[in-house]
C-alpha cells in the first residue's frame, strides 16, 4: 500500500518527470479472472492529504471511522477536533450516539461502556488516547466537516 506516483517516459507527454496523485492505493501481482497476467492497481482506498500526524502518528479518518463502526449504538458521524496544548498534541473525539441511551434510564451506564471502547479501540488501533464526548444524534450532521485541526489556525 503506497502513494500512487506516474512517471512519463514517452516525448509525447508532458515533460513530466514524477507526478504524485494523492492517492493511496496497492499493486495486485496476481493474474485477473479474465486471464490478464499484468501487475493490477487496485481502487483508490484513501488520499494522502486525508493523512493527519498527531504525535507523530500517521492517522487517516477513515481508520476512525472503521473503529467506530464496529461499536454498537453509535451513529456514522463524529468530529475529530486537535489542538495543541503546550507541545503536545491534544485530540478529542465527538461522536453521535444513537437516540435510545437517551431515552432510557439505564442509557447513562451504556454511554460509559461504549466511552471506554471507543478510548480502548483508538488506543489498540491508532495509539491515540483521545478525549470522547458522546452527543446526540443529529448534533454533528449539521457542522460538516470530520477533522478540525486547530493547531494550523
Amino acid at each position: 500500500e503506497g502513494e500512487l506516483v506516474f512517471t512519463s517516459l514517452t516525448k509525447e507527454a508532458f515533460p513530466l518527470v514524477r507526478y504524485r496523485s494523492g492517492d493511496i492505493s496497492r499493486l495486485i501481482p496476481e493474474p485477473c479472472r479474465c486471464g490478464r497476467t499484468h501487475i493490477r492497481m487496485e481502487r483508490v482506498l484513501k488520499r494522502s492529504d486525508d493523512m493527519l500526524t498527531i504525535r507523530g502518528i500517521n492517522i487517516y479518518p477513515s481508520q476512525v471511522e472503521a473503529i467506530l463502526k464496529e461499536i454498537q449504538g453509535v451513529e456514522p458521524d463524529y468530529q475529530l477536533i486537535i489542538d495543541k496544548v503546550g507541545a503536545l498534541d491534544a485530540v478529542e473525539l465527538q461522536v453521535e450516539v444513537s437516540d435510545k441511551f437517551f431515552s432510557e434510564s439505564g442509557g447513562v451506564k451504556e454511554l460509559q461502556i461504549i466511552e471506554k471502547r471507543i478510548v480502548k479501540d483508538m488506543k489498540d488501533y491508532l495509539s491515540i488516547s483521545p478525549r470522547v464526548k458522546l452527543v446526540a444524534p443529529q448534533t454533528l450532521k449539521e457542522q460538516g466537516r470530520k477533522v478540525i485541526d486547530k493547531r494550523i489556525i
